[in-house]
Order: C-alpha cells, then sequence, then structure tokens
C-alpha cells in the first residue's frame, strides 16, 4: 500500500507550478482551472458558483471588492456568477 504525503504533494505542486494566478474568463463560458486553486480572488463585488475540489458544486453569494477566499476551486461557472475580475491563485 502506498503513503500518502500531502505536506511533500502540496509542496510539488506549489513548486512545480507554472503560474501563480489564472485570470478567470467566462465570455466563452464556465472557466476550468486545471488544478485546484489555494484561493480565490474577487475583484468586483457579486456571486459566484464554483465547483470545489470535492466536486461539490458552491454559490458563493455576496461577495465584496477585493474579498479573499482560501478555497480549493477547480472551476468557475458562467451561470449563477456576477461578480469579476476573478483570478484564481495558485
Amino acid at each position: 500500500m502506498r503513503s500518502f504525503d500531502m505536506k511533500n504533494q502540496a509542496a510539488a505542486r506549489i513548486t512545480d507550478s507554472p503560474v501563480d494566478a489564472e485570470i478567470v474568463s467566462l465570455a466563452g463560458g464556465d472557466h476550468e482551472f486545471g488544478r485546484a486553486t489555494r484561493w480565490l480572488f474577487i475583484g468586483q463585488a457579486g456571486s459566484v458558483r464554483v465547483r470545489m475540489a470535492s466536486g461539490a458544486v458552491v454559490d458563493l453569494n455576496y461577495a465584496f471588492d477585493g474579498t479573499q477566499l482560501p478555497i480549493a476551486v477547480t472551476a468557475v461557472y458562467q451561470a449563477g456568477t456576477t461578480a469579476g475580475y476573478i483570478r484564481g491563485m495558485f
């Protein structure tokens, strides 16, 4: 049985990451990150519908300008999202 070392895997993801932040674009539909974020930055107030790393879909209502959410998100959905200038932080 293989052991699971969360600390080392998290460190590898951070050091192997090609970018530190990714701009969320909903112009063509839902935004898939391809990996889980460590933070979600909301630049313009509104609601955000996201898919958590667990697969659960969550509506985050009333996010204010400059909100920094320490959550693991793999997607931001176009439907249900009214906030703007969203960034996925890795």
